[in-house]
């Protein structure tokens, strides 16, 4: 029987490698508004060096793996998620990041870099300034030779001012738009802007702890329309026993005094010390304002009816509010935060028109006319973000703006509106820039084709090459799925469609062929037949003869001598051996041979011996054959059941060492003697024969 197997072996590495193992092969993510991949779904086990430098907060790179994606919005929230504590993203210990801007071929510019150098196992980054639309990298690789798997999680979203801990220097809130901070520590000057709340109480003694506030930070607003708020503040750190508080609070006095500040929520519960995690696991995690909840604060511990939420505040036009956001657990980890009711918050209008002077087309003028609009104050700065692509790609200034786009496809712009007292308001437009690829394009397209290296394992792999056009560069297999990298990995023999798009929205075809691996097989011969004791050679014959490693299991009743695919087999009984072998690209390929035993069982035991030392058959022995392995006893008997003689582990065929007719030194008198032999055999089965012996003189 003859058996080809597919195979990834650890004989070959590079078979073992993660598909995006260098910058070339950068996996893309399309989305990453809320992206959050499976946990352990990426790894750098198996992953080699890159041919780029290490970004500079690492200590080293051996074991670096790429990802892509394009910006939706400025700010991002990026996460590699390992070992970490008691909800682990991977195994991945001591990850490093970094977020970089540029191409594989023509080099990187650090956009942002981080690495876990007190074991935390987990390393984030917020980034605030991207430009929309372009395409950025993602490295991930770990500290002190770490390997492991992990999870990559990005959140876009829209940045505000950076924090205060303070809240005389809060951050001005305008509207609703969710937003992330990266960490929480310190206190700002003021470290008692809590006092006489629940955030005052030390958790464990129940005593004023004398400065309220831990690791902190401040927003304020005014309100516009009244309604209700609802708010929920998620930990960015993956340990569930992660302890966010906050309180709420009205500023009587205005936006810009925090005197004489009321307490509307406050939220504490957390640890019950002591206690299983279980009995508190509820007063930790997220936690807010929301609908349905009716208590108005819950204080340090986990109380019986605690569940980390409280009321919805009812705001009324007009009246300003603050909220202090404090990390209990102190890991200096942020959070995100969305807001939800029906009030709203005062600020200005961000908004802006679009048209085109011709059409909406790349590499002709599109006006972009500010519309913004502040009531309360006045707006001081502009900024406007047009993407990636486009001519210019951020300014500032009222305008009107003319805007080229040097490529084609889905846009988004965006305007950032900040007023005089600090508050900040984005408006995002998303706009659609048809192709403007001239009928003399030079665009073309070729490739390099890897063929399988194994009989139907998808090994095959289709790099692309781009040539003329406008670059930048995708590439589609299927006509609908465009990527930014120009390697198709994993791939199965067939005809493929590969498509170049480039820039401008030319597009161009050629037909690649992914050829399949010659079949590699091995033929381990047919069944063979041999008696107990006996051996048989066998041989196994690979095709094509070139390998790498074999093994044959069991091995235990095989001999090598030099040439492992031809062993000598003894076995004890029948048995079917299997044969691996492995070529030297790591393809597999196995087969099975059948030794069948004949259980035959050749003893001698002779019935007369003279025991007159002549010289001739003098002695009581038993002969076997190869089926034979030792005596394991021996007695013999007279006729009333005396035991004349008696051995124990006597080895077969040995004359001298067998009954020689005497007792204690003398000869026995002629007759007629009884004898039992237990005899082991190569089986492991014992027999035991039994008949008479005649001792003549």
């Amino acid at each position: 029987m003859i058996l080809a197997l597919a195979s990834w072996s650890a004989v070959n590495g590079q078979l073992q490698a993660p598909v995006n193992d260098d910058c070339l092969s950068a996996q893309h993510i399309p989305n990453i508004n809320n992206y959050c991949s499976e946990v352990g779904e990426f790894t750098i086990v198996g992953s080699s060096p890159s041919v780029q430098e290490a970004p500079p907060c690492w200590p080293s790179s051996e074991t670096d793996v790429w990802f892509t994606f394009f910006a939706s919005t400025p700010g991002i929230l990026i996460q590699v998620n390992g070992a970490v504590g008691t909800n682990p993203g991977g195994t991945l210990r001591q990850p490093s990041i970094a977020v970089l801007q540029g191409s594989c071929e023509g080099g990187f510019t650090e956009v942002v870099c981080g690495s876990d150098a007190v074991s935390n196992h987990t390393v984030e980054r917020v980034v605030t300034d991207l430009l929309i639309g372009e395409l950025y990298y993602v490295r991930v690789d770990a500290r002190n030779g770490n390997l492991g798997d992990f999870q990559l999680c990005i959140d876009a979203f829209v940045p505000t001012n950076e924090p205060s801990a303070d809240c005389p220097t809060a951050v001005v809130l305008c509207d609703k738009s969710p937003f992330t901070v990266q960490e929480l520590q310190g206190t700002g000057d003021l470290d008692d802007e809590a006092d006489d709340t629940c955030l005052d109480l030390d958790p464990f003694t129940g005593i004023d702890r004398g400065n309220s506030e831990r690791s902190s930070v401040w927003y304020k607003w005014t309100c516009d329309s009244s309604g209700t708020l609802t708010f929920t503040i998620t930990p960015t750190a993956l340990d569930i026993t992660e302890d966010l508080d906050f309180a709420v609070f009205e500023l009587p006095n205005g936006l810009d005094d925090c005197t004489g500040k009321i307490l509307l929520r406050c939220m504490a519960s957390g640890e019950n010390v002591g206690a299983p995690f279980s009995e508190w696991q509820i007063c930790t995690g997220p936690t807010g304002l929301r609908d349905g909840e009716v208590d108005i604060a819950e204080q340090p511990g986990c109380s019986p009816g605690d569940n980390n939420f409280i009321a919805p505040i009812d705001m009324e036009a007009g009246k300003s509010y603050a909220l202090v956001v404090n990390n209990f657990t102190q890991s200096g980890r942020g959070f995100e935060i969305e807001f939800g009711g029906t009030g709203t918050f005062l600020g200005p209008t961000a908004d802006f028109d679009v048209e085109a002077v011709q059409a909406f087309e790349c590499d002709k003028t599109i006006i972009f006319t500010n519309l913004s609009d502040s009531q309360t104050d006045s707006i001081v700065d502009l900024t406007w973000n047009f993407g990636a692509g486009a001519n210019p790609g951020m300014i500032m200034g009222d305008g009107p703006h003319n805007v080229i786009y040097a490529s084609f496809g889905d846009k988004r712009a965006a305007l950032t509106v900040e007023t005089s007292r600090g508050c900040r308001i984005t408006k995002i437009l998303d706009l659609y820039v048809e192709p403007c690829c001239a009928d003399t394009s030079t665009l073309d397209v070729d490739a390099i084709v890897q063929d399988l290296l194994c009989p139907d394992i998808p090994t095959g792999e289709i790099q692309a090459v781009g040539i003329n056009g406008a670059p930048t560069y995708l590439f589609s297999l299927d006509g609908i799925n465009f990527q930014p990298s120009p390697v198709f990995p994993q791939l199965g023999a067939g005809t493929y469609d590969l498509i170049i798009q480039d820039a401008k929205g030319c597009e161009h075809q050629i037909e690649v062929e992914v050829m399949n691996a010659p079949p590699f097989t091995v033929d381990a011969g047919d069944t063979v037949f041999i008696d107990l004791g006996g051996e048989v050679q066998l041989e196994a014959v690979p095709f094509p003869s070139i390998i790498s490693s074999v093994q044959w299991t069991p091995s235990a009743s095989l001999v090598f001598e030099g040439d492992s695919l031809r062993p000598t087999a003894c076995p004890p009984r029948t048995i079917n051996y299997n044969v691996r072998v492995t070529s030297p690209a790591g393809c597999v390929a196995e087969d099975d041979v059948t030794v069948v035993v004949n259980i035959i069982r050749p003893v001698y035991i002779p019935n007369v011996i003279s025991a007159n030392q002549d010289g001739l058959n003098d002695y009581f022995f038993v002969q076997g054959g190869p089926a034979a392995v030792r005596i394991e006893e021996l007695a013999i008997f007279d006729r009333w059941g005396g035991i004349l003689y008696e051995q124990n582990d006597i080895p077969l065929n040995e004359e001298f060492l067998g009954w020689d007719g005497t007792v204690n030194g003398e000869l026995v008198n002629p007759g007629v003697y009884t004898y039992l032999a237990k005899i082991l055999f190569k089986d492991n089965e014992s027999v035991v024969y039994s008949g008479t012996i005649t001792v003549l003189r």
